[in-house]
């Protein structure tokens, strides 16, 4: 079963770093919202969890909890 995962971009800087990782990653949103642009990703990887992305937005920005929120209902 996929793991979903909502990000929200908080401002310019958020929706740079969320096209850094679609970039490295080659995972592209199923979804975006237009009412706020938050990315809703589909992760395939067997033990993916909401939290699969965290490790590469560290490494792209430390400070990426600044500009990007996890919307991932829990």
């Amino acid at each position: 079963m996929p793991a979903i995962i909502s990000l929200h971009p908080g401002d310019q800087r958020g929706r740079e770093r969320l096209d850094e990782l679609e970039a490295q990653t080659g995972i592209q949103p199923e979804e975006v919202a237009p009412e706020d642009g938050t990315r809703t990703y589909s992760v395939l990887a067997q033990d993916a969890t909401i939290d699969a992305f965290d490790p590469i937005l560290d490494k792209i920005d430390p400070q990426w909890r600044n500009h990007v929120t996890n919307v991932t209902p829990r």
